[in-house]
């Protein structure tokens, strides 16, 4: 299979997103582009030393790059200030210069973290994002967010810092378990839902494809999301309007991830995949979108296997208030208001600033109840 290449355009730079099969084999060449390898750091995900970071290491250091590797485990706990500070201090002690490259081999905990410990060091060194995990190679490697969490939120710590290089392997998500693998199809979807009806269709005729990893479908649903996000991200880096609409479903999802205590209770694409639905039929609730919309959306996320209904986590979730304690804290909200990603349709979203948090209050509170 060629690679293909999707490139994104921004202020701080261009860059390339790569898709293909076996890249980490040649990954010496894509990095090579950019000016000869004399050190790497490489911070990776502990799940992935043996089947990926040796394999990696050899490649770069037959390529003549010194090497030092971070191994951090795997989970949302490492996204916090203590694996920045250890990150960045055995980088130090490394000896990195700003000529040199840090890669970020894993899933989003990986990337995210990495990015703003690469932001940090000497005031900013390039680094690259080698995607393992579908959600990440759809979205968290893509535009250049980077961040960690606090005891307020999710990613409430963070800059905006573009990676030089993405690299998505295919192979990598061959070991993917199957739970982890279908997290990261609530960020695809999202694409549709937000702006491209068409995409949301072929989602539709093609999901039993893309369960079963068909390279064919899998490539283009990977190609296509990284598109649509790029095209968005290079109208708006810093998140100030349109980009505000990829993060349809995660006031929501962001929410109930943190009262959940960022564990397998719910995986972070479950948690997009669940606040999606509650976006929707809010939308619906305020008249602004149709019953078949949702209806798609709903079927669409089910037949992907994703549960739908806020009822299952009551035993983890107290109440409403619990939930808007946390999406009063969204970055989105402005002057102290919430502000909610809904839907006119599939494939029309939009910012709605005239939110009622009374109203959004009932509205979750039938959802926990299963009252509706």
């Amino acid at each position: 299979m060629k690679p293909q290449i999707v490139t994104v355009s921004t202020t701080q730079h261009n860059y390339p997103i790569v898709i293909g099969r076996g890249l980490i084999a040649v990954a010496d060449t894509y990095l090579l582009a950019n000016g000869a390898l004399r050190r790497v750091c490489i911070l990776c995900d502990e799940a992935l030393v043996d089947r990926y970071l040796e394999p990696l290491k050899n490649v770069l250091q037959n390529a003549g790059a010194e090497i030092c590797c971070m191994i951090v485990p795997s989970g949302e706990k490492s996204k916090s200030i203590e694996y920045v500070h250890k990150v960045t201090e055995k980088f130090l002690e490394f000896g990195i210069e700003r000529q040199d490259r840090l890669i970020c081999l894993g899933g989003g905990v990986i990337g995210d973290l990495g990015g703003l410990c690469a932001s940090l060091l000497l005031r900013g060194i390039p680094y690259i994002q080698i995607p393992t995990t579908l959600l990440a190679q759809v979205d968290s490697s893509v535009g250049g967010k980077t961040g960690i969490n606090s005891l307020s939120g999710k990613n409430l710590i963070g800059s905006f810092y573009q990676p030089e290089l993405v690299l998505s392997d295919l192979q990598m998500l061959d070991s993917l378990p199957h739970r982890e693998f279908m997290a990261g199809y609530a960020e695809i979807v999202k694409y549709g839902v937000i702006g491209d009806e068409a995409f949301f269709t072929y989602l539709e005729n093609n999901i039993e494809g893309l369960k079963k990893r068909d390279d064919t479908i899998l490539a283009y649903v990977i190609e296509q999301s990284c598109r649509h996000k790029a095209t968005i991200v290079s109208q708006d880096v810093h998140e100030k309007n349109i980009r505000a609409l990829l993060n349809l479903g995660h006031s929501f999802g962001h929410a109930i991830e943190a009262i959940c205590g960022y564990s397998n209770h719910i995986l972070h694409g479950e948690a997009v995949a669940l606040g999606m639905v509650l976006a929707a039929r809010y939308s619906k609730r305020k008249e602004l979108c149709q019953s078949c919309d949702v209806h798609r959306i709903e079927t669409h996320l089910q037949q992907a296997g994703f549960d739908i209904e806020l009822h299952t986590y009551k035993k983890y979730i107290k109440d409403a208030a619990q939930i808007i304690q946390f999406m009063q804290k969204d970055k989105k909200n402005k002057t102290g208001r919430m502000r909610l990603i809904l839907l006119k349709s599939i494939g029309k979203s939009f910012m709605y600033d005239d939110v009622d948090v009374e109203d959004v209050h009932t509205f979750l509170q039938e959802q926990l109840t299963n009252t509706i």
